[in-house]
């Protein structure tokens, strides 16, 4: 019995050394403890020169190390280069080799069975500018609480398309996103930090949309000046279509697009026609913007549905090539027939208003012929009327002559397609009206009585001399 028992206390010893120095012996007296890992690369057994080593390489990987702030598919980046990222070789090197390695004898045993038994992971010491990581993020945030705006078109200095990224709008807690950043930054965790707004307004228009625009299918320019209202409301109204996409097949309407020219609607008074006047209303000069658009899309060979001539020819473009417009009754309507969609660009400034139609490159036109048949004068009129309450003498309203024009275009594309159509414009002539007063009007018919009287007596003479010559 007591032969067993001595058996089994040296079992017991054994085990308790084992317990006691299995670690010290696998680690040995220099090197990692077994077990340590520095940002998941297992460093068991490296010696502090290797550490350093690696330290550097993984330093010169920081360089290139992004930290993006996403939200659904909107990335932004924020360059470790820009914040002078850089690992502190010296610190990390002390504190993974030291780790198992300093401190009491009880913690060094503790520290080595922990590693032996569950790794341990460490992360590399870094320093980087949070003063202006901060500043970026301060920036980001106030960026991303503007207004959203969508995808557009545009070109660079080489007169290519340029397709813009459009923005969102989103409301961020700059204190939760600068604290979730640079923990992120000091473990050295680079996958995407999820932005997580309060407050969202997306784009309606977003970049892959616009993929396929790439070039001009047509454009038409006017120009304008004067009347500083009439300029803001041609401004306002180029603004409204501009950005306009649409897809094959789809059907743009002037008015629908730009909603009613009222002053509510922040349009400024200007002369417009109204039942054949011109008379001074919100909006004025809409109608130049429509008839830029009806030219551009004349050129880029798109159908047109729907067209009204103005009440007379107006002075900023050709004779049958004008397009009028008026709320809740004349729209202007075109469709997108290419094959690809279409985008809208207009601008307005320094007198001249331009309009853009952009598509894709095969569905521009090869050639586009458009010809203005002689126009025919519709002669006016002339009329005089008595007013009974008019006091002065005699007022006159000068009419014009009318025409009517017939605009006749041809499209071609390279790969064969044709188009021809037809535009008719009937620009009614207007009555002189000569409006007299009572008095004017009886001094007139007192004029015209005797004139007639003093013509009778030689009117006889001659007839009675032309039957004398009858009769010999």
């Amino acid at each position: 019995m007591k032969k067993n028992a001595m058996i089994a206390t040296c079992v017991a010893a054994g085990i308790i050394l084992i317990l006691l120095f299995l670690p010290l012996f696998v680690n040995g007296t220099s090197g990692v403890v077994r077990g340590v890992k520095l940002q998941d690369q297992d460093v068991s057994g490296w010696q502090r020169e290797g550490l350093q080593r690696y330290l550097a390489e993984r330093n010169n990987k920081y360089e290139n190390a992004v930290l993006n702030l996403t939200y659904q598919t909107y990335t932004w980046e924020i360059p470790m280069r820009d914040l002078k990222l850089a690992i502190n070789a010296e610190t990390t090197a002390a504190a993974v080799s030291g780790y198992g390695r300093t401190g009491s004898w009880f913690r060094q045993w503790r520290e080595q069975w922990q590693s032996y038994l569950n790794p341990i992971q460490m992360n590399c010491t870094v320093a980087y500018d949070t003063a202006h990581l901060n500043e970026i993020l301060k920036a980001k945030v106030d960026e991303l609480a503007a207004p959203p705006h969508n995808a557009a078109v545009s070109f660079n200095e080489a007169g290519d398309v340029v397709i813009e990224t459009e923005k969102p709008r989103l409301i961020l807690d700059y204190v939760q996103v600068a604290k979730a950043a640079e923990e992120k930054i000091n473990a050295q965790d680079f996958s995407p930090l999820i932005l997580q707004p309060s407050q969202v307004d997306l784009p309606t228009l977003r970049k892959e949309q616009l993929a396929s625009i790439n070039t001009v299918l047509g454009e038409y320019t006017t120009y304008y000046g004067g009347d500083e209202n009439r300029s803001a409301n041609i401004y306002k109204g180029s603004a409204a279509i501009s950005g306009a996409l649409l897809a094959p097949g789809e059907t743009f309407s002037f008015n629908d697009t730009t909603g009613l020219r009222t002053y509510e609607a922040g349009y400024l008074s200007a002369p417009v026609f109204i039942n054949g006047e011109l008379v001074p209303d919100a909006g004025g000069g809409i109608c130049q913007v429509s008839t830029t658009m009806f030219n551009a899309v004349l050129l880029a060979g798109l159908d047109v549905v729907q067209r009204t001539p103005h009440f007379a020819p107006v002075g900023y473009t050709e004779i049958g090539r004008d397009a009028t417009v008026a709320d809740n009754s004349i729209d202007f309507i075109w469709v997108n027939s290419a094959r690809s969609p279409v985008y809208v660009m207009a601008t307005a400034g320094g007198g001249a208003i331009n309009v853009k139609i952009l598509g894709n490159s095969d569905d521009r036109p090869a050639g586009v012929t458009i010809t203005t048949e002689p126009a025919k004068v519709l002669p006016h009129e002339k009329k005089e009327m008595v007013v009974n309450d008019q006091k002065k003498d005699v007022i006159e309203e000068e009419g014009h002559d009318g025409y009517s024009v017939v605009v006749h275009r041809r499209v071609s594309w390279s790969d064969g397609r044709a188009l021809t159509d037809t535009f008719y414009s009937v620009y009614d002539p207007v009555t002189t009206i000569t409006k007299l007063s009572p008095q004017e009007a009886q001094k007139r018919a007192a004029l015209l009585a005797k004139a007639k009287t003093e013509h009778k007596p030689e009117k006889d003479r001659e007839e009675s001399e032309a039957k004398n010559k009858i009769r010999t």
